[in-house]
């Protein structure tokens, strides 16, 4: 039998915000709509610099472009204002992995997942 692992760490924002940065960091679309807002930054910034007269479209696609490029952060922003709602965030958890299940503990309370519950 092998030995368990475990592990203990702080749950706090700075913890959550890395977390959720190098998870959308990772996705491709993000990156896609990022690029793309640019663009339309750009194209946007040159209808209001003169070279189409049509200052609608040029607003529209400002919008877009600052939507495009600001997702990323504002996704980040709301996924750790949502992470800081748990009731664990701010305490330090104890995680046990074992052979048969992985137990999370924060004082008193905590939760316990069997490793035959997972797919794969």
């Amino acid at each position: 039998m092998s030995k368990p692992i475990l592990a203990t760490f702080e749950l706090s924002e700075d913890l959550w915000r890395e977390f959720f940065e190098a998870h959308y960091r990772r996705d491709r679309n993000l990156k896609w709509r990022a690029l793309w807002g640019g663009c339309c930054i750009v194209i946007g910034s040159m209808g209001f610099g003169g070279f189409y007269h049509n200052p609608y479209i040029a607003g529209l696609l400002l919008a877009t472009g600052f939507f495009g490029v600001l997702s990323r952060p504002l996704l980040v922003l709301r996924s750790v204002r949502k992470a800081l709602r748990h009731p664990f965030c701010g305490q330090e958890l104890t995680v046990r992995i074992d052979g048969d299940e992985i137990a999370v503990r924060s004082g008193d309370a905590g939760y316990v997942q069997h490793l035959s519950d997972f797919a794969g």
